[in-house]
């Protein structure tokens, strides 16, 4: 396939194919983890190839996520939102002698890649639920999320063109837990 680019799978994601339908399949988990990022338990988890995906790489190390839904009466838009509604509740609850933590986990996987690429976005620091212009109903579900560049850092969004090539960014291939 070549060189494939954060611009590639951007494009793999994002909106619908020739036959109107998104472009990827989604996955939505709530998560405990313990602070050394070891995942303790899955609360709740969720997939969905219904809404359609934009991204949209920000200045200063932002990314946003739009889900995209037909209506505001969509059962997933609903569940999603719940999700999303969930975690940000638990997040206020959290204290510094806590032995685990929220996570909430966004997983984009292009249907036309057969897995090889996906988007995995962890703990946003946004949300919304909002129309598409000002006189819509609201049906699109907007996340922002932090892209870190530092690798010393674990960041909330990445964009997994290869194992490999994430596993070269991070260092050493035994020092990494892919849970």
């Amino acid at each position: 396939m070549g060189l494939f680019t954060e611009y590639d799978l951007i494009q793999a994601i994002s909106g619908t194919d020739e036959f109107g339908h998104s472009k990827c399949s989604i996955s939505i988990n709530l998560e405990r983890q313990d602070a050394d990022g070891n995942l303790k338990k899955i609360d709740d988890e969720f997939v969905s190839e219904k809404p359609v995906v934009q991204v949209f790489k920000q200045a200063g190390g932002f990314v946003l996520v739009d889900f995209i839904f037909d209506d505001i009466n969509d059962m997933d838009l609903h569940i999603i939102y719940s999700y999303l509604k969930k975690f940000f509740d638990s997040t206020q609850s959290v204290s510094d002698d806590d032995l685990d933590f929220p996570v909430l986990s966004v997983a984009i996987v292009p249907n036309d890649l057969q897995g090889e690429y996906w988007v995995l976005g962890n703990n946003p620091i946004f949300y919304a639920l909002t129309p598409d212009d000002e006189k819509g109903e609201p049906r699109i579900i907007r996340m922002a999320f932090i892209q870190q560049e530092d690798k010393d850092v674990l960041p909330n969004f990445l964009f997994l063109t290869s194992l490999e090539e994430e596993l070269e960014k991070i260092g050493d291939e035994e020092d990494v837990d892919l849970y």
